[in-house]
Order: C-alpha cells, then structure tokens, then sequence
C-alpha cells in the first residue's frame, strides 16, 4: 500500500482501485494534486510529487524531505514499484 505524506506531516494509506490493487492515474494525481513526476531517489521506493508543485508555491513537506533525503515541496507519494504500472 502506498503512503501520502501531507505537508502538516500527516499520512494516510492510499490503495490502487485498478487491477491488483495498482495506483490508477486519477488516484496518483489526486493524491499530489495534480500531475505529478518522479523525484529522484537513492534505491528507495517511488516518491511521486506535483511537477508544477514549486511553481504553485507549495509548502515544503518536512517529515517526507527527511524520508527521502532531499528537498520536497506538496503532498508525496511513497510507493512500491508494484503499486504503479
């Protein structure tokens, strides 16, 4: 199950609607609000943010900068390679 991390540090579970239980497209993008790209990560899962999210001045997201390991602004979206096709 994929987590979102909400830049109030809240998280909540998201799981897939599709087939096996994988992250529709509607689901990522209403998760991050909006489309949303890959940020690079260090052979940890996928994180998934807003692409335009430092362009639409969106708060910077603590606790899943820390899980990450670099700078992240907006909700993210932390998930297995299995979650998403």
């Amino acid at each position: 199950m994929a987590t979102l991390i909400k830049t109030d540090g809240s998280s909540e579970t998201v799981v897939g609607k599709g087939l096996n239980r994988v992250l529709t497209l509607d689901q990522i993008q209403e998760a991050v609000d909006g489309y949303f790209q890959f940020a690079p990560t260090h052979g940890r899962d996928n994180v998934l943010v807003n692409e335009d999210g430092r362009m639409r001045g969106m708060k910077y997201n603590l606790v899943a900068s820390n899980m990450a390991g670099q700078e992240l602004v907006g909700p993210v979206l932390f998930c297995a390679d299995s979650e998403i096709e």
